[in-house]
């Protein structure tokens, strides 16, 4: 059930693919257009042999490749790497969604019985704002880290090891190199 709750929703978040022939999970919006032409701004500064370099000064303090709108160091980049754009934004979604709502679940069992922590997962999953941040490249893992830190300070609190320092810097950099700095700011807050 642990694993069968999360990979429900996730298939369902993209069930569109399975129900719509040549359809792929991506939204015809600003953000999945911005992300498109822009993979291909990256892929050619790699191509080139330069490092894309941050320009934290742009954008209202989104940190940019550049002036791209995506992040060729974030996690969800990989996938863009190795499948063609509108297939890795699909295996995104399944990603995001399987990880968020299986670390939800991982908090929220600490807290709550099980199927208060399932309808809790889903609520704050399915949530205005954090169902969006799913479609907006800039927060698309914000859900993600910030609940590796609920859970990691929960650990830190019960019994401090190197294990755990070295897990909440790992998620301090994959954060940084994967979500808006405005967002980063206010989680370490």
């Amino acid at each position: 059930l642990f694993i069968c709750f999360p990979l429900f929703f996730a298939l369902l978040n993209i069930s569109k693919v399975f129900l719509i022939p040549r359809c792929f999970a991506f939204d015809r919006n600003d953000d999945a257009c911005h992300t498109f032409v822009n993979l291909d701004v990256w892929r050619q500064i790699l191509a080139d042999g330069e490092w894309p370099m941050m320009n934290i000064y742009n954008n209202f303090g989104t940190p940019l490749v550049g002036d791209t709108l995506t992040y060729p160091l974030s996690p969800l980049a990989l996938t863009y790497t190795f499948f063609p754009d509108i297939i890795a934004m699909t295996i995104n979604r399944f990603l995001i969604t399987f990880f968020t709502l299986l670390l939800l679940l991982i908090y929220y069992r600490r807290h709550l019985p099980n199927g208060l922590s399932l309808l809790a997962a889903l609520c704050v999953f399915y949530a205005a704002p954090f169902f969006w941040h799913s479609a907006h490249h800039h927060f698309q893992m914000t859900l993600i880290w910030f609940v590796s830190f609920l859970i990691l300070q929960e650990k830190l609190n019960q019994k401090a090891s190197i294990p755990v320092y070295l897990g909440i810097c790992a998620v301090a950099i994959f954060m940084f190199l994967s979500v808006s700095i405005n967002v980063v700011v206010l989680m370490c807050l």
